[in-house]
């Protein structure tokens, strides 16, 4: 299993709707023995050629967007971190739309040299995560996008999806800072529940993707201090056979 550090500093120009943090992303080895040694050897998000990374604002697509990734590729950034929430990819059940943010951005990250680590996850209506025809928030609840799915398996249909119309994406990491419970309003084992269906659907779209564990707070006066060991231990679905790579924020 890998291990992944990100750090951030604020971005150097703003645009509308835009703020680019600048990551420094470092791989710092294997922190447990667990099913995923066999991993040990894969490829990391860090070359020495180019360590740097960029999380693009991690809640904003818009327009300026290919203008904002030309930028970061001028700057000789490497890879960029975004998100790719369910109630834009599928607003209604099984009806995908790609077309509108994705495929475009998509396509710029590949002109520019950009190597894609995309976000199934977040908080933000920006982000749209949890669709409200899936959502097990309570009704008129305006956190809806927070909450675990109601359909595990739709869930894992538009991994699935995304995961197969874009094979060129090498990492997918599983919501963001879910030990907040904020951000995640559901407990561990639904979260390791979503973890195991979400890293099953993307190695069956594409076999070679590595699947990141949601970038963990780790710290804060609302952050779970038992998260991590909650998944880890968790006897229907064990996090450790779930994910390639670890990783934390800083």
């Amino acid at each position: 299993m890998k291990l992944l550090m990100k750090g951030t500093l604020e971005g150097a120009y703003t645009m509308h709707f835009i703020t680019l943090m600048i990551l420094i992303i470092t791989l710092i080895g294997s922190i447990f023995h667990s099913p995923l040694t066999a991993f040990s050897a894969v490829p990391t998000l860090i070359t020495q050629e180019n360590p740097w990374g960029v999380s693009y604002g991690a809640e904003i697509i818009d327009p300026n967007s290919p203008r904002a990734f030309e930028l970061a590729g001028q700057a000789g950034i490497g890879s960029v971190r975004f998100t790719m929430g369910q109630e834009r990819v599928e607003p209604q059940p099984n009806v995908y739309d790609f077309q509108r943010y994705y495929d475009r951005i998509l396509a710029k990250a590949r002109k520019v040299h950009l190597v894609p680590l995309i976000i199934l996850g977040g908080l933000h209506l920006e982000l749209g995560f949890t669709p409200r025809w899936n959502s097990t928030a309570p009704p008129g609840d305006p956190n809806y996008l927070n909450f675990p799915p109601r359909d595990y398996d739709a869930f894992g249909r538009y991994v699935y999806e995304s995961v197969r119309r874009y094979p060129e994406v090498p990492y997918w990491e599983i919501w963001d800072e879910p030990d907040l419970p904020g951000y995640w309003r559901g407990s561990p084992a639904e979260y390791a529940q979503l973890l195991a269906v979400a890293y099953q659907q993307v190695k069956r779209a594409n076999p070679q993707a590595k699947v990141l564990l949601g970038g963990l707070a780790l710290d804060g006066r609302r952050v779970n201090p038992n998260f991590l060991e909650a998944i880890l231990a968790d006897t229907r679905y064990p996090a450790a056979y779930y994910f390639d790579i670890m990783n934390f924020h800083l």
